[in-house]
């Protein structure tokens, strides 16, 4: 998931890019005079963060030109006193705000649930092929270079979850919720259970050019090695 900062205070926004990159977010700061979309490796933004502070006059066009590029999501901060500011913005296609001063357990809430309105935003998908790996959501089916692999419904769900999201660091608290519909509450035995068996059902190992791992003290990441 990437996540663009705009904000004139630049302490806050390296708060804000050290709290969020912990969370395993992709996060770039955007300077003040940089044009928005011409960030290296950000050519797709998935959520912005945009402070209104003194863009109150172009707030409502910069609202548009973000969301006919590349950004799918906007978080806006604001004071107090700037609602109306804030309401306009809405009303131009921002999808949710925070008031400042910023709270970082607020602002990850508020990011973890535009994240996961854009997973939801995705749709159902049901063919996934990848590297000889064939799923089929309906009904659940997986093979592997023409040959099925049996599954049960969780650890399919699991397995699909992770190629959808190949290469991004998935928290369990994501996972408990995209795969058992739960919270991450007693669910982490569970989890490295269900992750252990889909390793070694699928041979997701580095002889076989794919490496699950664990991101200690997070969750899992499933990366293409001939990706590297």
């Amino acid at each position: 998931m990437n996540i663009l900062i705009l904000d004139p205070e630049r302490t806050r926004a390296e708060r804000m890019l050290r709290s969020l990159s912990a969370s395993g977010y992709v996060c770039r700061i955007l300077r003040a005079k940089t044009p928005l979309f011409e960030m290296p490796d950000m050519s797709e933004p998935d959520i912005l963060i945009l402070n209104i502070g003194k863009t109150a006059k172009g707030l409502v066009p910069l609202i548009r030109r973000a969301k006919e590029g590349a950004v799918k999501k906007i978080l806006l901060l604001a004071q107090m006193n700037q609602i109306a500011g804030v309401q306009e913005g809405l009303a131009a296609g921002a999808d949710d705000y925070l008031c400042l001063p910023l709270r970082q357990h607020e602002l990850q809430a508020r990011v973890s649930v535009l994240a996961r309105q854009l997973v939801q935003d995705e749709g159902e998908l049901r063919y996934l092929e990848y590297e000889g790996f064939a799923f089929d959501k309906y009904p659940n089916s997986l093979a592997y270079k023409g040959k099925d692999i049996p599954l049960t419904a969780k650890e399919f769900d699991l397995a699909l979850f992770l190629f959808k999201h190949i290469g991004m660091p998935l928290s369990r608290a994501h996972i408990a919720e995209a795969v058992w519909k739960m919270d991450s509450n007693d669910m982490a035995r569970t989890i490295d259970t269900h992750v252990s068996r889909v390793r070694n059902r699928l041979g997701l190992k580095p002889s076989n050019g794919f490496l699950l791992e664990q991101v200690y003290g997070f969750g899992y990441r499933l990366r293409a090695l001939a990706d590297q």
